[in-house]
């Protein structure tokens, strides 16, 4: 919320399947900002995360994955 409102971001929203059940919560609860074409909450789903994290418009990451994904990230 505070990319969103505060920074004023477009935001991707990646959800982990261990959190599988949070998708559809956040579709509803997040409705306006979707609506608004600001925010898009996609599932796990390894292929749009790799593609995000190397396209030229994507400026910022926030990761709160494992060390795997960091490496991901960071290495390739």
């Amino acid at each position: 919320l505070h990319k969103l409102i505060v920074e004023k971001k477009v935001v991707l929203i990646k959800i982990h399947p261990v959190l599988e059940y949070m998708y559809h919560f956040s579709q509803i609860l997040l409705k306006p900002f979707i609506e608004a074409g600001v925010l898009k909450i996609i599932n796990h789903d390894l292929v749009p995360g790799q593609y995000l994290t190397n396209h030229k418009l994507v400026d910022e990451i926030h990761m709160t994955g494992s060390d795997k994904t960091f490496e991901s990230i960071v290495y390739g």
